[in-house]
């Protein structure tokens, strides 16, 4: 098995529609190890993500552009450079300012665990 693999060129081009924006994931793809997942991300000047809440972390990477990540009460401003880490089952959403935003998401663990019922 090969140590090093390239699994992907990011590109606005290639991506599909999720989330309200443009993703292209990256990994795990063929991947037998699948613990995390990761995507790049496209989102034009004025326009949001969708409201976004998972059972799973995530880290945002901005790779360009401004904009803001609003979860919550909270607003964190982005901008080329930036990492910003989300904690699990808290609504999320990503709005785009004046320079097209770029980031790159990874999350894990790769698929949602189920919620754990509590007992009174």
């Amino acid at each position: 098995m090969n140590a090093l693999r390239h699994l992907a060129t990011l590109s606005e081009e290639s991506a599909g529609g999720e989330f309200g924006t443009k993703c292209q994931r990256v990994f795990p793809l063929d991947v037998l190890d699948e613990t995390l997942g990761a995507m790049g991300c496209w989102l034009e000047p004025g326009a949001a993500t969708a409201p976004d809440q998972h059972n799973q972390r995530e880290m945002v990477v901005v790779t360009s552009g401004r904009g803001t990540l609003v979860s919550g009460t909270e607003t964190t401003e982005l901008r080329a450079g930036d990492v910003v880490f989300i904690e699990k089952n808290h609504e999320h959403v990503l709005h785009c300012t004046d320079e097209p935003l770029a980031w790159i998401s990874v999350y894990w663990p790769l698929r949602e665990q189920p919620l754990k019922e509590t007992t009174a």
